[in-house]
């Protein structure tokens, strides 16, 4: 009952949120945000390496960092927020964000029909396995051939491969979480039989991660960092959570070093590693520097600013779900592109929540000279198609359909529905809210290919 009024309490402060920028409702906000979460992971059994860990993470960052801890000393510390957008909906927007949380805890929390674990049996089929094996080392070889010629070019420049590279990631993950449940009772305890069943995929994954680093690309490094972490916490021992810590900071520090890296290839200025986590000249002394560490995941904060003056323009309004066409038919090849042009006369990526932003930023509010995608932000997405119910009842969802997944671990196609999801949650977070869902049935259907399922008496 304590977790429903947390979200009668979003809901009122995003109906009365007012107008012009303020602080502390902004703090208000944060604190509600946070005791919510910290609510749900005191209930018994709350597993702490999760989705839902994970996603209260990730959403502080995008949500909630800049409204409280940047915008009242300098605004336009992080340089995307030079691009102009309306401060008057930088309180509703913060209410907005606290509501698809507290309503996505409310759906986690909620009780619903019980599920037996344990019902079923899954074998693997070798041959199947072996298939799907050497079209994963084919794929990668691909992604090889597209990335080795690049190396050396800046980031700007290169041309990273995310379509093949999302196909074998996603390959990867369905993979090793099949052989690490088959071989679940070998590998308790067990961090060298770990190892030695997931082989064949560490090797594919580390050569990929390595290419993909040099290219300075870093996002199927998390996605594939995720996937490990996840499964040797599921079946091998389960990790403190000081380590978890360490690890967290070690990776955002990493991650941030790289992104220096890739950015400063070919200047002509030498820069010292140590000036890597310095301030930007144009940053002001009043706001910590250690948020450019976030900063991939604090500028899309905005979006949701300007995804909700777009639907207040009267040029414009709600779109009704268009930017969600893309995504949702994106598990059958080309089926996108012929629905967009069906539909709507253009191509698929102009229905995208993302390319919209863009778009509105460059044309309607003057800068022209942007030049690439300023990305999305899963709850302007869902706002900016149905509005604050369709936010309200979506991420409620969600919540409900993750605890069912959790409930459902030795269900194995349902495990890797909550793989995939677990893995992708903070591109989740900054893109599309049906950005995941290719990945989902790609997954799951080839997890019913790969598996003989017995039912147990």
């Amino acid at each position: 009952m304590k977790q429903y009024v947390f979200s009668i309490f979003a809901l009122l402060s995003y109906i009365l949120a007012p107008i012009e920028y303020s602080w502390t409702f902004n703090c208000i906000i944060l604190i509600a945000f946070v005791l919510n979460f910290i609510m749900v992971a005191k209930r018994p059994n709350y597993q702490l390496l999760s989705y839902t860990t994970l996603f209260f993470v990730v959403f502080f960052f995008i949500n909630f960092v800049y409204p409280v801890f940047i915008y009242p000393y300098d605004p336009t510390f992080i340089l995307q927020f030079r691009y102009s957008f309306s401060p008057d909906y930088i309180n509703r927007g913060s209410a907005l964000c606290f509501c698809a949380f507290s309503f996505f805890l409310s759906g986690y929390v909620t009780k619903g029909r019980g599920h037996i674990n344990g019902r079923f049996r899954y074998a693997l089929k070798t041959r199947t396995y072996r298939l799907f094996l050497m079209l994963s080392y084919l794929i990668l070889a691909y992604n090889l051939y597209l990335i080795i010629p690049q190396l050396g070019l800046i980031y700007g420049e290169a041309s990273v491969p995310f379509q093949t590279g999302s196909l074998f990631v996603m390959i990867e993950c369905t993979l090793s979480l099949i052989k690490c449940h088959i071989n679940r009772e070998r590998i308790k305890d067990n961090f060298k039989q770990y190892v030695h069943y997931l082989w064949p995929h560490l090797l594919a994954s580390i050569i990929f991660c390595v290419a993909s680093l040099m290219l300075g690309s870093r996002e199927y490094v998390l996605v594939l960092a995720l996937l490990y972490l996840f499964l040797y916490t599921k079946y091998v021992k389960p990790m403190a959570f000081y380590k978890l810590c360490i690890i967290l900071i070690v990776g955002m520090i990493g991650l941030y070093y790289i992104s220096q890296v890739r950015n400063m290839k070919g200047e002509q200025s030498e820069t010292t590693e140590n000036d890597l986590f310095t301030k930007k000249p144009w940053q002001s002394n009043k706001v910590s520097g250690v948020w450019n560490l976030a900063s991939d995941l604090i500028i899309n904060n905005r979006n949701v600013y300007v995804g909700m003056q777009y639907v207040d323009d009267p040029r414009h309004g709600y779109t009704l779900g268009m930017n969600y066409i893309p995504n949702i038919f994106s598990p059958v090849p080309f089926l996108p592109s012929l629905a967009s042009w069906a539909l709507f006369n253009k191509p698929a990526v102009e229905c995208t929540s993302q390319q919209i932003l863009t778009n509105y930023t460059r044309d309607d509010l003057g800068h022209k000279e942007l030049d690439y995608e300023l990305g999305s932000n899963c709850v302007i997405d869902i706002y900016m198609g149905l509005g604050a119910i369709g936010v309200i009842l979506i991420f409620a969802f969600l919540g409900y359909f993750i605890k069912r997944l959790e409930l459902s671990e030795n269900d194995l196609p349902k495990m890797c529905i909550y793989l995939i999801l677990f893995t992708t949650v903070v591109f989740f977070c900054r893109s599309s809210f049906f950005g995941p869902l290719r990945n989902i049935v790609w997954s799951y259907l080839i997890c019913l290919i790969m598996l003989r399922r017995y039912r147990l008496s």
